[in-house]
């Protein structure tokens, strides 16, 4: 009996030990990302061409053949400036024809999945009646700040 009470303690205390010694701990890791505010060029703006005939009294407008298309991260503010090599005329040498611009508008981007199709165009209304024959242009610089 004395032999039982004492096996009888030893597996208790091993019991009792055990459950003393599986303690627990939890650490965390905090996982974080940073998603960067960013926008690019998908396609670039063709050609604006204005067909003039000085005996039509206009106004003349044009589009580009191709719109430029940008796409942003999602929620992302842009805004958007235009500016003209010329002052906002098509120029021939010394012959200056003026026109009009219309520059996209400031926005905020849609996600890298939904691209934004820039409108714009131009016109002619004045200036052109008197204008020599020949080749006019200009170069728009069109810049996205993001």
């Amino acid at each position: 009996m004395k032999r039982f009470s004492m096996v009888l303690m030893v597996v208790m205390m091993v019991v009792f030990a055990g459950s003393v010694m599986a303690a627990t701990i939890t650490p965390q890791v905090n996982v974080t990302a940073t998603v960067t505010g960013k926008c690019d060029i998908v396609t670039a703006p063709g050609v604006m061409d204005f067909s003039i005939d000085p005996a039509v009294a206009g106004p003349f407008s044009a589009t580009v053949t191709a719109s430029p298309v940008i796409r942003c991260t999602k929620s992302h503010p842009y805004t958007i400036g235009c500016a003209s090599a010329s002052g906002w005329f098509l120029t021939q040498g010394a012959d200056t024809i003026p026109y009009t611009f219309s520059c996209p508008s400031n926005g905020s981007g849609a996600g890298y999945g939904n691209p934004i199709t820039m409108a714009i165009g131009g016109q002619v209304s004045t200036g052109f009646a008197d204008a020599p024959v020949g080749i006019y242009s200009d170069t728009v610089t069109i810049t996205v700040t993001y």
